[in-house]
């Protein structure tokens, strides 16, 4: 939030809600299992840009003459988490509680407002509370740039409830070059993506594996 091209054309910031494991903007890690934090909404703790960026490609607003225009820019809302680039962040916990977080703020916003009990609404984030808004669109998806060579059981389990949740995880197969099995992405169920060359042909450091699902430049 704070990028002039992550507004809709009524002024609004795109991002629905947004948390960190950190506790203030450019702080230290939280620790593993304490709660994320909330953004204040027009705030941009992103200070290496990185999800700034991936939020441009997918989403950035058209038709304002400002910088480019997402691949899916029109009355689309973004949901960021802040995991990974700060303090003694990137944790396990950190990344993978943020799917779990995701997942029961998206069951809750799936319901209408007058079915939500107080359980239900003590995990929204504080601007989210008394809002009437509702997640209607039956798939979600959930875009992870990251993985590692072990699986546990922790990510498989947060990952399989995100599934159960019609939240799909969009995953990166990885930039080593090589066909070897690595983990979130060869898991069951995700969308494993991997990269092209402008002339549609392999990405040379781009992974490979028979669990690959799609490939893009």
């Amino acid at each position: 939030m704070g990028h002039e091209d992550l507004k809709d054309n009524e002024g609004h910031f795109i991002a629905l809600y947004a948390k960190s494991c950190v506790s203030a903007n450019n702080a230290n890690y939280i620790d593993d299992a304490s709660p994320f934090k909330t953004i204040p909404i027009g705030e941009n703790w992103d200070v290496h840009g990185h999800g700034t960026h991936c939020t441009g490609i997918m989403a950035a607003c058209g038709d304002n003459g400002k910088c480019i225009a997402g691949l899916a820019w029109k009355n689309t809302k973004v949901i960021s988490y802040q995991s990974l680039g700060v303090k003694g962040g990137g944790s396990i916990w950190a990344i993978y509680s943020a799917v779990i977080d995701l997942t029961n703020t998206v069951r809750v916003l799936r319901k209408a407002k007058t079915d939500r009990t107080q359980e239900d609404i003590a995990l929204l984030p504080e601007y989210l509370k008394n809002s009437d808004y509702r997640i209607t669109q039956k798939t979600i998806p959930l875009n992870i740039s990251l993985g590692g060579s072990a699986p546990t059981e922790f990510v498989f389990t947060a990952l399989a409830d995100a599934l159960k949740e019609n939240i799909l995880p969009i995953i990166a197969m990885g930039n080593d070059g090589v066909s070897l099995t690595s983990y979130h992405v060869a898991f069951p169920g995700v969308l494993a993506v991997g990269g092209t060359t402008g002339r549609d042909e392999h990405l040379a450091i781009s992974n490979s594996g028979s669990w690959i699902s799609v490939v893009a430049q």
